[in-house]
């Protein structure tokens, strides 16, 4: 069955938000939430922590409307508008001037709206990706298919009980990314054991290498490292033909740890399980066979008090990084043989459970993805 299609300015009411507040004083521990666009993020994760928050008279004092629970909110304005993020509001809340909220009408199910602006996604009226924005009349010009409401209400269910499951998976992989350095604590964090500098444990990466001899190497740079999973986002990386690289870079192999050591990437750290070039802001570092276990040293390298360490070192700079000598003079707690390996062990066990999954994770991707297309096309 196909649905008539309706612009959803004729269902819904569409507006944007107010400008942010230039005083940092009119935020507070209390009061409303003000949400930006770069809260969207967060708020689709299930946080909201992050918020701003601003008391009610000072809200009235800077004439700041207040939107009802229920309306939707995504971005009009600014590169965030680019990633198609669609949030519903759980409770009434000030928004920023680059989102769009659309407040359902008595004809259009608010659950079922937030549905459909994330098929048919606003992001298809963007004229100019280099300066994205939206105008509010393309916004109401949008179409999308409206059911009779009692369809609509069985069609959100369906999906929103799906985007639970797939919610959920996302929480136990980031559940189980934190699961790893728990078991560092536990095994290593009370133990005592004779220090020595990391220098005489690790061999680093000190010959660079020309790019242009290896066109087709991939080039990491510290924002290929994803935080808090310890692994490299291969899917982002490209050659260092396609990167335009030509300046020198150091050459690394499965199995070195690649750490950055420069902000806004400081501590990102990674174990490599391919070869390639990586950017002169990071360090490759080999753990000497024998003493040191590539898992232990990777481990040492995210555990809070290397964590303080580098954050302590690295503020004395100019431009703040961990220069080669402070990261080598790092003393580290080194353990046996033995005990190393029983952790490698327990962690490449996780690393079972995680790839188990993620293989549920995208199973649940992609029945979502299947439930939407048959929901809109009035085959659900």
């Amino acid at each position: 069955m196909t649905w008539p299609t309706v612009a959803i300015g004729e269902v819904a009411k569409i507006s944007a938000g107010n400008g942010a507040p230039q005083d940092p004083r009119a935020f507070s521990k209390y009061g409303t939430p003000f949400i930006r666009a770069g809260s969207l993020a967060g708020l689709l994760q299930g946080s909201v922590d992050h918020l701003e928050r601003i008391a009610e008279q000072d809200a009235s004092r800077l004439r700041l409307r207040r939107f009802p629970k229920d309306a939707i909110l995504f971005a009009k304005s600014g590169m965030s508008c680019m990633k198609g993020y669609v949030f519903r509001l759980p409770f009434e809340a000030h928004v920023v001037n680059h989102l769009a909220v659309a407040r359902p009408g008595a004809k259009l199910y608010p659950s079922y709206a937030e549905h459909a602006l994330r098929v048919f996604s606003p992001v298809t009226l963007v004229k100019d990706e280099s300066y994205p924005s939206i105008r509010l009349s393309d916004i109401e010009a949008l179409e999308i298919p409206l059911p009779p409401l009692t369809e609509q209400k069985r069609i959100a269910a369906i999906l929103d009980q799906a985007g639970a499951l797939r919610r959920l998976r996302r929480r136990v992989l980031d559940r189980l990314n934190t699961l790893g350095q728990a078991i560092f604590q536990e095994m290593f964090g009370g133990a005592s054991h004779s220090t020595l500098p990391l220098g005489s444990l690790v061999d680093i990466r000190s010959s660079l290498t020309d790019p242009a001899e290896l066109p087709d190497a991939l080039h990491v740079g510290p924002e290929h490292i994803a935080s808090g999973s310890g692994r490299v986002s291969w899917h982002e990386v490209r050659t260092c033909e396609q990167d335009g690289v030509t300046s020198g870079k150091y050459a690394f192999k499965e199995d070195d740890v690649l750490y950055s050591k420069i902000r806004p990437y400081l501590n990102k750290v990674a174990v490599a399980d391919r070869s390639g070039l990586c950017s002169a802001d990071m360090y490759a570092l080999r753990a000497r066979e024998g003493i040191l276990a590539t898992d232990y040293l990777h481990f040492v390298l995210g555990d809070r008090r290397f964590l303080t360490y580098a954050e302590s070192v690295s503020n004395r700079a100019n431009i703040p990084k961990m220069n080669r000598k402070q990261l080598l003079a790092y003393e580290v707690s080194v353990p046996g043989m033995d005990s190393q390996k029983r952790f490698s062990d327990r962690l490449a066990r996780l690393k079972m459970i995680e790839t188990q999954g993620n293989i549920a994770s995208i199973e649940a991707d992609h029945l979502f993805a299947s439930l939407q297309h048959r929901a809109f096309t009035g085959q659900l």
